[in-house]
């Protein structure tokens, strides 16, 4: 099991609670999902944070175990934007990142640890930012608030225009694979998240650092997150940017940000939300 970061995992049930608490997430397995369509946005800049809790992660996992992709239903030849877990290969799943050309790979960044313990809440935020005139800082992942070592890099040509995070007319997709999510039939099950997520951020056009979202707890130097309201206060979400808490069983999707980017969900029920969640971690 590698962990990163602030001494990884979250405490169990009823261990130190936070002052603010993340009281519901939402499971998505199998064909499960959440979908929009976007508008035009920053093509070049955003930042991506969301609280995942992994499921299948033994020698089975085959596939890869979607966060967040975009991309339309049997575009591009597969080539995609995603941010993912990578198949179970040689002791774990790393987190990757890519930005796709037409047709092609344009930029990719694979970290060095696993992510594995089934058990445990991880808080990942992917970072693009295309213009830098540093390579090795245009695409970037953090997890628990530690910037990862890139095991394998191509690296984004600079200024690159995203064609799917961000871009007019193509969907956006929480939990499963945009190539492969058919939006009036989505019933493809094999990169589904296969686990849990919360307090779901995306700021369409700048970059944020992990400790706007989340910060380290003074009495258990555990990493923990901000409250929600402090968040919103911090950061301008842009015309795309979207926060999804997941409180309403019933509209899973509904963004409380205030920009009115409410996700469609798809193959979720109300009882996909639960009550495990960073703050209240079921171990």
């Amino acid at each position: 099991m590698s962990l990163t970061g602030n001494n990884g995992l979250l405490a169990a049930a009823g261990a130190n609670q936070p002052a603010y608490s993340i009281d519901e997430s939402v499971r998505i397995s199998e064909a499960g999902g959440l979908r929009r369509m976007q508008t035009g946005g920053n093509l070049r800049k955003f930042t991506f944070s969301t609280w995942v809790k992994p499921g299948n992660i033994d020698g089975s996992a085959a596939y890869e175990k979607c966060l967040y992709t975009a991309g339309n239903f049997g575009d591009g030849a597969g080539y995609t934007d995603f941010i993912y877990f990578m198949p179970f290969a040689s002791g774990g799943r790393p987190i990757r990142m890519v930005v796709s050309a037409s047709g092609a790979l344009a930029g990719s960044i694979i970290t060095s640890s696993f992510f594995n313990d089934p058990a445990s809440w991880y808080h990942v935020v992917a970072v693009l930012d295309s213009a830098n005139a540093t390579g090795a800082d245009r695409m970037i992942i953090y997890v628990n608030g530690t910037r990862q070592d890139i095991g394998t890099i191509t690296t984004l040509p600079q200024n690159t225009d995203c064609l799917y995070f961000n871009a007019n007319g193509k969907q956006a997709v929480i939990g499963n694979y945009a190539y492969y999510w058919d939006p009036s039939n989505p019933t493809h099950n094999q990169h589904a998240t296969d686990g849990y997520m919360a307090d779901t951020y995306f700021i369409d056009g700048s970059i944020v650092a992990p400790s706007v979202f989340a910060e380290t707890d003074e009495d258990t130097n555990q990493w923990k997150p901000k409250d929600n309201s402090e968040v919103k206060s911090a950061v301008t979400f842009g015309t795309n940017g979207f926060y999804l808490n997941y409180s309403d069983s019933s509209s899973l999707g509904t963004d409380s940000s205030g920009q009115g980017n409410d996700f469609t969900p798809g193959n979720l029920v109300a009882t996909d939300q639960v009550l495990d969640s960073p703050s209240n971690n079921f171990a």
